[in-house]
């Protein structure tokens, strides 16, 4: 009968590849999703707004019914959501946590208005 671990080459190859596989199931596991919508003062959905977590260069759209899902590492996040015509947001959440999120609107207006035309009828 062979012996398996005939050198200590085949030993250390062994274990290495043990510990990839152990470890690499933590790391995996590290990562969770951020789920959530992204609505009005209200309650209509928001298509269209940017959904980041901060710091990090992760972000994604919310689809046509205000959803999105974003995958962060575990623990406390930072998430900013901006969209055209309303004001930014801000909030800590935990991975794995199912959000709502309200935005307001922005209530900056033009001062000035510079129309310019070109061509003529």
């Amino acid at each position: 009968m062979k012996k398996f671990f005939t050198n200590s080459r085949k030993l250390l190859s062994f274990v290495v590849m043990l510990l990839m596989i152990v470890f690499g199931k933590q790391v995996i596991a590290q990562e969770q999703s951020v789920i959530g919508k992204v609505v009005d003062a209200s309650g209509l959905p928001l298509p269209g707004a940017t959904v980041s977590i901060k710091g990090k260069a992760k972000a994604t759209a919310t689809d046509l019914n205000g959803n999105f899902q974003l995958s962060a590492a575990a623990g406390e996040n930072v998430l900013s959501v901006m969209m055209i015509g309303y004001t930014t947001k801000t909030l800590n959440v935990m991975a794995g946590q199912n959000v709502q999120i309200v935005l307001e609107e922005s209530m900056s207006t033009l001062k000035e208005v510079v129309v310019i035309g070109y061509g003529s009828s």
